[in-house]
């Protein structure tokens, strides 16, 4: 009875369905800081991907195609993730309190928008992660664009998270390039 009772539980065991690994993008200490010297508001977000990646799940490129990590996972969606570490990595930057990721505006402003569109947002298992990307910044108050911009670059990576820690390296490349453009006219910044 007692053999039964062991492999019963050892069958239900194997039956057991694995937990979610879940991952996210983290901002990226700034090599250079370039404070604005403007109280102005910086609204990040919210960003667009292409319809493939627009998932809970990671997505990777393999063997010539594409296949989804059912069981690695963003946490809050890759979207949000992405507004939330380009705002982090512009405070940083900037020296500024006043940068929100989307939909967090501050308090009775209008802040310029940056706008993020992902054209593509590779994880190569053992190899990279790719990323490229259009940006723009838009005075809310009269839909204005202020400036516009193309990023692209790529960062070795091997296993999932070392390629998730490549996109977050990517993002700061990223930052810096808008931190950039951003304090060379910090006139765009002035409250609106």
């Amino acid at each position: 009875m007692r053999s039964l009772i062991l492999a019963g539980c050892l069958a239900l065991a194997g039956c057991a369905s694995p937990q979610p690994r879940y991952h996210t993008l983290r901002t990226m200490a700034p090599d250079i800081v370039r404070p604005l010297p403007s109280s102005g508001e910086l609204l990040v977000g919210p960003s667009t991907l292409p319809a493939a990646l627009d998932r809970p799940q990671l997505v990777i490129e393999a063997d010539g195609g594409w296949r989804i990590l059912e069981q690695q996972r963003w946490l809050g969606g890759l979207a949000r993730s992405i507004d939330e570490t380009v705002a982090g990595n512009l405070s940083a930057r900037l020296k500024s309190d006043r940068v929100h990721a989307w939909p967090q505006p501050g308090p009775d402003t209008r802040p310029v928008r940056l706008l993020i569109d992902v054209k593509s947002f590779v994880l190569r298992t053992g190899s990279e992660a790719r990323l490229t990307v259009d940006w723009r910044l838009v005075a809310s108050n009269n839909g204005a664009m202020l400036a516009t911009g193309h990023f692209t670059g790529a960062s070795r990576g091997g296993d999932t998270s070392s390629l998730v820690d490549a996109q977050s390296r990517l993002l700061g490349a990223l930052s810096d390039q808008i931190a950039e453009r951003l304090a060379a006219h910090p006139e765009w910044m002035v409250s609106r």
